[in-house]
């Protein structure tokens, strides 16, 4: 149980990270293109 646990805390901060470079990069992206 506490290795089951232990992997999904380990998954879930990939996850929570990947939406934070998502979420930077979408902010980038329409910064980009409001300025042009």
């Amino acid at each position: 149980m506490e290795i089951w646990s232990n992997g999904m805390m380990e998954e879930t901060s990939v996850v929570h990270h990947l939406s934070v470079w998502m979420t930077k990069a979408w902010i980038r992206t329409s910064y980009e293109i409001k300025k042009n």
